[in-house]
């Protein structure tokens, strides 16, 4: 349980360094960011963020920044379900 708190807690930060990230065009730190996003969503099971984390992390940054921006949002949106089914875990309801 403790767990499932640290990562409703930490994953919107994460992904709020990414679009920062994004923005600034820093692309090691926003690698390095969804390196401990892929790892952290396979240690909670959800497989679906786990790819898309790795899709951002490998990402070509230098010719499809669409993408990128997309694969990022759809991370944002997709943890959004996953959230609600934690929350759910959580609280028993």
């Amino acid at each position: 349980m403790e767990y499932i708190e640290l990562y409703l807690k930490q994953t919107p930060e994460d992904i709020d360094k990414l679009k920062k990230y994004f923005s600034e065009k820093n692309w090691n730190s926003l690698e390095i960011t969804a390196h401990n996003m892929k790892s952290k969503a396979g240690y909670m099971g959800a497989q679906k963020l786990k790819e898309l984390a790795e899709l951002i992390e490998y990402s070509d940054k230098k010719s499809d920044l669409n993408k990128l921006n997309d694969l990022i949002c759809d991370f944002a949106q997709f943890f959004e379900s996953v959230r609600a089914e934690l929350v759910k875990e959580k609280t028993g309801i």
